[in-house]
């Protein structure tokens, strides 16, 4: 086990031009997350809730839109309707 490294290498998952290119612009303090993004893809499960989460906002608003038309209809068929005769409200 002598000059064998603690961690693994892993492969770069870009190409090999820019994997070059970070080795020599990133300090290696740094180079494990830049070099090699392991781990979890934040930024895929962020777009997933987002999107989950605005699928239902939105199946929220067509509803209340909904809702809001067919009382407006209702409010306008209510209001076209002839009023009762006079003498059907005298008795």
């Amino acid at each position: 086990m002598g000059g064998e490294p603690h961690f693994r290498e892993l492969e770069p998952t870009s190409t090999p031009t820019h994997y070059e290119f970070l080795l020599r612009v990133t300090p290696e303090m740094f180079r494990g997350i830049a070099v090699h993004p392991y781990g979890v893809p934040v930024l895929s499960i962020g777009r997933a809730i987002a999107n989950a989460t605005r699928g239902s906002a939105r199946r929220r608003k067509e509803a209340n839109a909904r809702r809001e038309v067919e009382e407006a209809l209702a409010a306008v068929e209510a209001s076209r309707r002839k009023p009762p005769a006079a003498s059907a409200i005298r008795p």
